[in-house]
Protein backbone atom coordinates (compact mmCIF):
# COMPACT_ATOMS: atom_id res chain seq x y z
CA UNK A 1 0.00 0.00 0.00
CA UNK A 2 1.18 3.34 -0.70
CA UNK A 3 -0.19 4.68 3.00
CA UNK A 4 0.61 3.48 6.37
CA UNK A 5 -2.48 3.28 8.25
CA UNK A 6 -3.22 2.98 12.16
CA UNK A 7 0.21 3.60 13.41
CA UNK A 8 0.93 6.32 16.04
CA UNK A 9 -2.03 7.66 18.08
CA UNK A 10 -5.63 7.03 17.56
CA UNK A 11 -6.20 9.89 15.56
CA UNK A 12 -3.27 10.32 13.80
CA UNK A 13 -3.05 7.04 11.88
CA UNK A 14 -6.81 7.85 10.93
CA UNK A 15 -6.27 10.84 9.80
CA UNK A 16 -6.05 12.49 6.28
CA UNK A 17 -3.79 15.11 6.39
CA UNK A 18 -3.13 17.57 3.61
CA UNK A 19 -0.02 19.39 3.08
CA UNK A 20 -0.88 21.11 0.09
CA UNK A 21 -3.11 24.57 -0.29
CA UNK A 22 -6.71 23.25 -0.08
CA UNK A 23 -6.95 20.10 -1.74
CA UNK A 24 -7.67 17.12 0.54
CA UNK A 25 -5.14 14.78 0.52
CA UNK A 26 -6.91 11.24 1.27
CA UNK A 27 -3.44 9.30 1.65
CA UNK A 28 -1.55 11.96 4.55
CA UNK A 29 -0.43 10.48 7.78
CA UNK A 30 2.34 11.46 10.56
CA UNK A 31 5.98 11.34 8.78
CA UNK A 32 8.03 7.85 9.72
CA UNK A 33 10.36 9.91 11.44
CA UNK A 34 8.00 11.74 14.07
CA UNK A 35 8.53 10.08 17.35
CA UNK A 36 5.48 7.65 18.76
CA UNK A 37 4.98 8.60 22.58
CA UNK A 38 3.68 5.16 22.90
CA UNK A 39 7.22 4.06 21.27
CA UNK A 40 8.81 2.60 24.40
CA UNK A 41 7.61 1.50 27.71
CA UNK A 42 4.99 -1.00 28.29
CA UNK A 43 2.25 -1.58 25.62
CA UNK A 44 -1.21 -2.69 26.25
CA UNK A 45 -2.34 -5.21 23.91
CA UNK A 46 -6.04 -4.38 22.64
CA UNK A 47 -5.70 -6.84 20.10
CA UNK A 48 -6.28 -9.90 22.90
CA UNK A 49 -9.69 -9.21 22.69
CA UNK A 50 -10.61 -10.62 19.39
CA UNK A 51 -9.30 -13.93 20.18
CA UNK A 52 -12.74 -14.62 21.11
CA UNK A 53 -14.26 -13.28 18.08
CA UNK A 54 -11.62 -15.44 15.79
CA UNK A 55 -12.74 -18.57 17.38
CA UNK A 56 -16.51 -17.63 16.61
CA UNK A 57 -15.47 -16.72 12.90
CA UNK A 58 -18.06 -13.84 12.85
CA UNK A 59 -16.30 -10.42 14.21
CA UNK A 60 -18.72 -8.33 16.12
CA UNK A 61 -19.18 -4.68 16.05
CA UNK A 62 -19.37 -2.01 18.94
CA UNK A 63 -22.96 -1.04 19.35
CA UNK A 64 -22.66 2.00 17.35
CA UNK A 65 -25.20 5.14 17.50
CA UNK A 66 -28.63 4.65 16.81
CA UNK A 67 -28.65 7.49 14.49
CA UNK A 68 -26.44 10.12 12.92
CA UNK A 69 -26.94 12.71 15.35
CA UNK A 70 -26.02 10.93 18.24
CA UNK A 71 -22.79 10.10 16.46
CA UNK A 72 -22.52 13.42 15.78
CA UNK A 73 -22.55 14.09 19.18
CA UNK A 74 -20.74 11.65 20.49
CA UNK A 75 -17.46 12.48 17.98
CA UNK A 76 -17.93 16.20 19.19
CA UNK A 77 -18.08 14.66 22.98
CA UNK A 78 -14.57 13.19 22.07
CA UNK A 79 -13.61 16.41 20.66
CA UNK A 80 -14.49 18.80 23.57
CA UNK A 81 -13.87 16.50 26.37
CA UNK A 82 -9.99 16.17 25.42
CA UNK A 83 -9.99 13.37 22.82
CA UNK A 84 -9.82 10.79 25.32
CA UNK A 85 -10.45 7.24 23.06
CA UNK A 86 -12.94 6.01 25.92
CA UNK A 87 -15.27 8.33 24.21
CA UNK A 88 -15.25 6.98 20.86
CA UNK A 89 -15.14 2.96 21.98
CA UNK A 90 -18.89 2.34 21.01
CA UNK A 91 -18.80 4.21 17.88
CA UNK A 92 -15.32 3.48 16.47
CA UNK A 93 -13.75 0.07 15.83
CA UNK A 94 -10.01 -0.50 14.42
CA UNK A 95 -11.01 -3.19 12.64
CA UNK A 96 -13.95 -1.64 10.87
CA UNK A 97 -11.69 1.55 10.05
CA UNK A 98 -8.65 -0.84 8.36
CA UNK A 99 -11.00 -2.28 6.13
CA UNK A 100 -12.28 0.93 4.98
CA UNK A 101 -8.75 1.66 4.27
CA UNK A 102 -7.73 -1.02 3.28
CA UNK A 103 -10.25 -0.76 0.12
CA UNK A 104 -9.11 2.85 -0.40
CA UNK A 105 -6.69 2.27 -3.08
CA UNK A 106 -6.39 3.13 -6.87
CA UNK A 107 -4.82 -0.73 -8.13
CA UNK A 108 -6.64 -3.31 -7.18
CA UNK A 109 -3.47 -5.35 -6.66
CA UNK A 110 -2.69 -3.30 -3.95
CA UNK A 111 -5.72 -4.38 -2.44
CA UNK A 112 -5.82 -7.48 -0.01
CA UNK A 113 -9.37 -7.36 1.01
CA UNK A 114 -10.26 -7.22 -2.63
CA UNK A 115 -13.64 -9.07 -3.18
CA UNK A 116 -14.71 -9.38 0.05
CA UNK A 117 -17.74 -7.91 1.73
CA UNK A 118 -17.16 -5.64 4.42
CA UNK A 119 -18.13 -8.17 7.07
CA UNK A 120 -15.76 -11.21 5.24
CA UNK A 121 -12.69 -8.41 5.68
CA UNK A 122 -13.49 -8.04 8.88
CA UNK A 123 -13.03 -11.73 9.92
CA UNK A 124 -9.66 -11.51 8.26
CA UNK A 125 -8.48 -8.27 9.78
CA UNK A 126 -9.20 -9.79 12.92
CA UNK A 127 -7.86 -13.09 12.30
CA UNK A 128 -4.54 -10.87 11.50
CA UNK A 129 -4.63 -8.58 14.68
CA UNK A 130 -4.81 -11.39 16.68
CA UNK A 131 -2.60 -13.02 15.11
CA UNK A 132 -0.02 -10.37 15.32
CA UNK A 133 -1.05 -9.97 18.68
CA UNK A 134 0.19 -13.32 19.68
CA UNK A 135 3.46 -12.77 18.19
CA UNK A 136 6.38 -11.58 20.40
CA UNK A 137 6.70 -8.13 18.09
CA UNK A 138 10.64 -7.30 17.13
CA UNK A 139 10.78 -3.74 18.65
CA UNK A 140 14.48 -2.20 18.49
CA UNK A 141 16.04 -0.43 22.22
CA UNK A 142 13.91 2.95 20.85
CA UNK A 143 10.23 1.49 20.73
CA UNK A 144 10.68 1.10 16.89
CA UNK A 145 9.59 -2.30 14.75
CA UNK A 146 11.76 -3.81 12.96
CA UNK A 147 10.01 -4.79 9.91
CA UNK A 148 12.70 -7.15 8.89
CA UNK A 149 12.01 -9.52 11.81
CA UNK A 150 8.33 -10.48 10.82
CA UNK A 151 7.78 -13.73 9.77
CA UNK A 152 5.47 -12.13 7.35
CA UNK A 153 4.80 -16.02 5.52
CA UNK A 154 2.76 -16.87 9.19
CA UNK A 155 0.28 -14.00 7.59
CA UNK A 156 -0.09 -15.42 4.67
CA UNK A 157 -2.30 -18.67 5.43
CA UNK A 158 -4.89 -16.81 7.12
CA UNK A 159 -5.90 -15.40 3.31
CA UNK A 160 -7.95 -17.54 0.33
CA UNK A 161 -5.92 -19.15 -1.81
CA UNK A 162 -6.87 -17.34 -4.42
CA UNK A 163 -5.10 -14.17 -3.65
CA UNK A 164 -2.17 -15.70 -2.57
CA UNK A 165 -1.02 -15.11 -5.93
CA UNK A 166 -1.58 -11.44 -5.53
CA UNK A 167 -0.09 -11.56 -2.75
CA UNK A 168 3.32 -12.72 -3.86
CA UNK A 169 3.36 -10.17 -7.06
CA UNK A 170 3.09 -7.14 -4.68
CA UNK A 171 5.18 -8.94 -1.72
CA UNK A 172 6.47 -5.51 -0.77
CA UNK A 173 2.79 -3.93 -0.36
CA UNK A 174 1.63 -7.11 1.48
CA UNK A 175 4.42 -6.49 3.78
CA UNK A 176 3.72 -3.22 4.54
CA UNK A 177 -0.15 -3.92 4.95
CA UNK A 178 0.82 -6.44 7.93
CA UNK A 179 3.30 -3.69 9.81
CA UNK A 180 -0.06 -1.35 9.19
CA UNK A 181 -1.59 -4.97 11.33
CA UNK A 182 0.85 -4.79 13.91
CA UNK A 183 0.93 -0.97 14.36
CA UNK A 184 -2.77 -1.47 14.73
CA UNK A 185 -2.71 -3.85 17.35
CA UNK A 186 -0.51 -1.60 19.76
CA UNK A 187 -0.87 2.03 19.03
CA UNK A 188 -4.59 2.19 18.29
CA UNK A 189 -5.87 4.08 21.61
CA UNK A 190 -3.62 6.65 22.84
CA UNK A 191 -5.36 9.66 24.18
CA UNK A 192 -5.19 13.42 24.37
CA UNK A 193 -4.04 14.05 20.62
CA UNK A 194 -6.03 16.97 18.78
CA UNK A 195 -6.83 14.84 15.63
CA UNK A 196 -6.56 18.27 13.49
CA UNK A 197 -3.18 19.21 14.90
CA UNK A 198 -4.14 22.74 16.03
CA UNK A 199 -4.68 24.68 19.46
CA UNK A 200 -8.32 24.30 19.11
CA UNK A 201 -9.62 22.59 21.97
CA UNK A 202 -13.66 23.80 21.61
CA UNK A 203 -16.25 22.20 18.73
CA UNK A 204 -19.66 24.09 18.45
CA UNK A 205 -22.14 21.29 18.73
CA UNK A 206 -24.71 22.30 16.37
CA UNK A 207 -28.66 21.30 16.45
CA UNK A 208 -29.33 18.47 14.12
CA UNK A 209 -29.21 18.83 10.24
CA UNK A 210 -27.80 22.11 10.56
CA UNK A 211 -23.88 20.67 9.53
CA UNK A 212 -23.37 19.30 5.90
CA UNK A 213 -23.40 15.82 5.29
CA UNK A 214 -22.66 14.16 1.89
CA UNK A 215 -21.96 10.68 0.36
CA UNK A 216 -18.54 9.99 -0.41
CA UNK A 217 -17.11 9.32 -3.65
CA UNK A 218 -14.06 9.71 -5.92
CA UNK A 219 -13.74 8.37 -9.30
CA UNK A 220 -9.94 8.31 -7.95
CA UNK A 221 -9.99 4.92 -6.13
CA UNK A 222 -10.69 1.06 -7.15
CA UNK A 223 -14.41 0.14 -7.06
CA UNK A 224 -13.68 -2.41 -4.74
CA UNK A 225 -14.15 0.31 -2.45
CA UNK A 226 -17.97 1.24 -3.53
CA UNK A 227 -18.95 -2.31 -3.97
CA UNK A 228 -17.54 -4.47 -1.20
CA UNK A 229 -17.96 -1.53 1.46
CA UNK A 230 -20.82 -0.08 3.07
CA UNK A 231 -21.63 3.81 1.79
CA UNK A 232 -19.33 6.82 3.21
CA UNK A 233 -19.71 9.97 4.41
CA UNK A 234 -18.64 12.75 5.09
CA UNK A 235 -19.91 15.27 7.69
CA UNK A 236 -18.66 18.73 7.92
CA UNK A 237 -17.06 20.37 11.32
CA UNK A 238 -16.02 23.64 9.82
CA UNK A 239 -12.80 25.43 9.29
CA UNK A 240 -10.46 26.40 12.30
CA UNK A 241 -8.67 29.75 11.71
CA UNK A 242 -5.20 30.67 13.02
CA UNK A 243 -2.02 31.08 11.10
CA UNK A 244 -3.60 28.47 8.48
CA UNK A 245 -6.80 27.49 7.93
CA UNK A 246 -7.84 23.99 8.87
CA UNK A 247 -11.02 22.73 7.10
CA UNK A 248 -12.36 19.36 9.43
CA UNK A 249 -14.42 16.51 8.81
CA UNK A 250 -15.27 13.23 9.49
CA UNK A 251 -16.29 10.00 7.78
CA UNK A 252 -18.53 7.57 8.67
CA UNK A 253 -20.59 4.57 7.72
CA UNK A 254 -24.16 2.79 8.83
CA UNK A 255 -24.15 -1.23 9.09
CA UNK A 256 -27.47 -2.53 10.29
CA UNK A 257 -28.99 1.04 11.18
CA UNK A 258 -26.16 1.17 13.51
CA UNK A 259 -23.80 4.55 12.91
CA UNK A 260 -19.90 4.20 13.01
CA UNK A 261 -17.22 6.59 12.79
CA UNK A 262 -14.16 5.80 10.50
CA UNK A 263 -11.82 8.60 10.60
CA UNK A 264 -11.38 12.04 10.89
CA UNK A 265 -9.72 14.84 8.18
CA UNK A 266 -8.53 17.44 7.75
CA UNK A 267 -7.44 20.29 4.27
CA UNK A 268 -4.91 22.74 5.37
CA UNK A 269 -4.37 26.08 3.57
CA UNK A 270 -2.27 29.18 4.06
CA UNK A 271 -3.78 32.86 4.88
CA UNK A 272 -2.82 35.77 2.91
CA UNK A 273 1.12 36.75 2.24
Amino acid sequence: MKKRILIGTLIAVLLLVLAGCGEKDVHGAPEDGETDPTASGDREDPGKEDAGQEEAGTYKLPAGAASEYELYKTVLAYLNNGFRSEDLKTVCDPVLTTVFYSKWEEDEEEIFTLGMKYDEACDLIARLRGKASQMDAPYDEYGELEEDLIDFDAFVEEFPEGMRGQIERNRRDFENFIVDIFNMVFDFFHDGENPFYTDQTSWEVKPEGEYEVKEYHSNDWCDDLYENFPKVYELALGTYISYEATEEWFYYTVIDGQYYFLSFARAVSGIGG
